[in-house]
């Protein structure tokens, strides 16, 4: 798991969450990101959308 996430600013637990919002509770991008400023996760709506489409096939495969 660790190697698709290597060098990257985030532990790869944020990427997991904000990507699991998304699809689990079919929220919008933005709402993402609100729910993450609430657990003190500085995210723009747009880094979660790139993050979505850089690993949402690697945490579809999990």
């Amino acid at each position: 798991m660790d190697k698709h996430f290597k060098g990257k600013q985030y532990d790869y637990r944020i990427f997991i969450e904000a990507i699991g919002l998304y699809y689990h509770f079919s929220l919008s991008y933005r709402d993402c990101a609100k729910i993450m400023r609430k657990f003190s996760i500085g995210v723009d709506h747009t880094t979660i959308y790139r993050w979505n489409k850089q690993y949402g096939k690697v945490l579809y495969l999990l």
